[in-house]
């Protein structure tokens, strides 16, 4: 049977091989090649249907879903219209996961918007308590462990779901979960992270910050813990909240069904009012349910068909205040969510990202702070003062301890910086050791620099680390062995930083000749000379960095000035002065286009770019 797509059509069935509507004329194959079989859903903007995909040497299974405009309401519209696109987007960025839809194509016809996507067989848990009643807590574990991994990848991907509910996920044949209807879903980059925006979302299962319109990360666990509190009660999510008393009494509706301690005190922390309460992401409630293993490795990723997107215009979205001296040091978690900052007062803050607020103040250093890392593997902060070890904070257990790293002659400098894959970390300072420490071997190399070591940094791969002096000289020695590979000269003044390219084809350096300097590192074996020299800085160069796109180069001058290079023409895109004094610190963060600057100002700086 074909299923006409005309939405006023009184009678759509039609026999299997009708090329066009009996009841309206219209034809029955979209596209040229996709053909509706039956309806399957039907929701506020629009039907989705079953059809059969032409377009391949196999015709396969797809879902169409149709958008309509029930109003016409301009501003009603546009809302819709933006909301399907979104879909759209969001579906072909999530790119090749097995428990999500897989993108299709996008296309208009006359008046009507389409978005085809892989079609999944099975039915929505909604439908699913209804036919088999109260789950148990090993189908809310089962549902766990499954979903929690994609709410994981997609907040990789800086994709906020901002509509889960038991109707958006589907139990397919094989027992899986999906999670579908994208078309709520936000990307971070594209709206200031620290501005409201609209409100969306099912109200019985929408987290409170998110009915302000201010959705984070754990406003998806939120919606995901009611979920499971429905799934559990068969009670509505609006009887399971006493408002008068502002406490969840979902316990009080669980009937016989038998729930451990452990488990409740997981969705407990799902379900928190505060934030700051929840589990801060996707893989930490994973590791709470289930400790004793990691999150699987992500799909591999979908192959780009487009091309790169325009380069990034930056934003200044946010000031945090609260240090009481210059801002000296700035390193963003890897999951992209903390902010730790360092300064000349001696505390270490640590920020939420997501909402701008400082989560905990770190007094355990007597000296100013110099320098700041977080761990790639760990959950732990490295950080190094004046006159002191480097120092590790595990923000897990709260313990601080020192490393064999010691710095004591260094009062006015000091860097360090974390092996890529989180096996050694490497200091240097103006007292002219280069110090590595191999952790689980606990080896301890040292090389002796022939002036202060201002900067430190290890090339993405791990197999190289650079390190800058206030001789004018950039060396690049090899991580395991402390051998020397290669001098880089050119500057006529202090290297104050250095950064690897996300790619290891470029190494950047900032100097107080005023410059900064791009050196092409495709076969760092040999003695390098070509280099790019940028338009002079206004003031020495303080902090360099690469966009986490790699299309930009970043840089942080003395007089406030922060420096925005295309490295597709070289030439300066944007030159900010947001900051009143010297940019000593520039962090990237590694999940979206949010960058943070630090400044003698005292003031932290979060940017967006779009």
């Amino acid at each position: 049977m074909s299923y006409c797509l005309n939405p006023h059509c009184r009678f759509p069935q039609n026999p299997q091989g009708a090329k066009y509507c009996q009841t309206c004329g219209q034809s029955l194959i979209l596209k040229q090649h996709y053909q509706a079989i039956k309806k399957i859903g039907q929701g506020g903007f629009g039907c989705t249907f079953l059809a059969l995909d032409r377009s391949q040497e196999t015709t396969r299974r797809c879902a169409i879903k149709q958008l309509i405009f029930a109003s016409q309401n301009p501003d009603q519209i546009s809302k819709a219209t933006d909301l399907f696109e979104q879909e759209a987007k969001r579906l072909y960025q999530l790119g090749n996961h097995p428990q999500i839809p897989k993108f299709y194509n996008y296309f208009y016809e006359g008046d009507r918007y389409y978005l085809v996507q892989e079609y999944r067989p099975g039915e929505n848990l909604e439908v699913i308590l209804e036919q088999t009643g109260k789950w148990t807590e090993p189908q809310i574990r089962d549902l766990l462990k499954k979903l929690l991994p994609v709410l994981n990848y997609i907040h990789d991907r800086q994709v906020i779901h901002r509509d889960i509910k038991p109707a958006n996920i589907i139990q397919g044949l094989n027992g899986e979960y999906s999670l579908v209807d994208f078309g709520s879903a936000k990307y971070v980059t594209e709206t200031a992270l620290f501005n409201t925006g609209t409100t969306i979302g099912s109200p019985e299962y929408v987290a409170p910050e998110q009915i302000r319109g201010k959705a984070i990360y754990a406003s998806d666990l939120y919606s995901l813990g009611v979920t499971c509190l429905y799934l559990l009660t068969q009670v509505s999510p609006f009887l399971l909240f006493d408002n008068s008393e502002a406490v969840w009494v979902w316990r009080e509706y669980l009937g016989d069904t038998q729930i451990s301690d452990k488990l409740g005190a997981i969705l407990d922390r799902f379900i928190q009012l505060g934030t700051k309460h929840r589990y801060r992401c996707a893989r930490d409630a994973y590791h709470a349910l289930k400790p004793e293993k990691k999150l699987p490795p992500p799909p591999p990723p979908r192959p780009q068909i487009f091309l790169p997107s325009e380069a990034k215009t930056w934003h200044c979205v946010q000031t945090l205040e609260g240090h009481r001296g210059s801002v000296s040091a700035l390193a963003i978690s890897p999951d992209g969510q903390l902010l730790a900052s360092g300064s000349f007062d001696c505390s270490i803050k640590i920020w939420n990202l997501e909402t701008g607020g400082l989560e905990e103040t770190l007094n355990f250093h007597t000296q100013p702070v110099l320098t700041l890392a977080f761990s790639p593997v760990e959950h732990q902060l490295a950080s190094g003062s004046i006159n002191d070890a480097i120092k590790i904070w595990d923000f897990g257990t709260g313990t601080v301890y020192c490393t064999p790293l010691e710095h004591y002659q260094s009062a006015v400098t000091l860097s360090l910086a974390y092996h890529p894959q989180g096996k050694a970390i490497a200091s240097g300072g103006d007292d002219r050791r280069l110090q590595t420490w191999f952790i689980e071997s606990d080896r301890h190399q040292s090389i002796l620099h022939p002036r202060g070591i201002n900067t430190v940094a290890f090339s993405p791969e791990g197999e190289y680390i650079a390190s800058g002096s206030s001789g004018n000289q950039i060396y690049l020695w090899r991580v395991d062995t402390g051998e020397l590979i290669t001098q880089l000269n050119g500057h006529q003044g202090d290297i104050n930083a250095i950064a690897f390219s996300r790619d290891s084809q470029y190494l950047a350096s900032g100097s107080s000749d005023l410059t900064v300097k791009l050196w092409r590192l495709s076969q760092p074996s040999q003695n390098l000379s070509s280099q790019h020299t940028f338009l002079p800085s206004p003031d020495w160069v303080r902090a360099v960095t690469f966009s986490s796109d790699n299309q930009q180069l970043i840089a942080g001058s003395a007089d406030g000035s922060l420096m925005i290079w295309d490295l597709n023409t070289l030439k300066i895109r944007q030159t900010l002065r947001e900051h009143l004094k010297d940019i000593n610190a520039i962090a990237i963060s590694p999940r979206r286009s949010l960058m943070a600057t630090a400044s003698r100002d005292t003031t932290i700086k979060i940017w967006i770019g779009d």
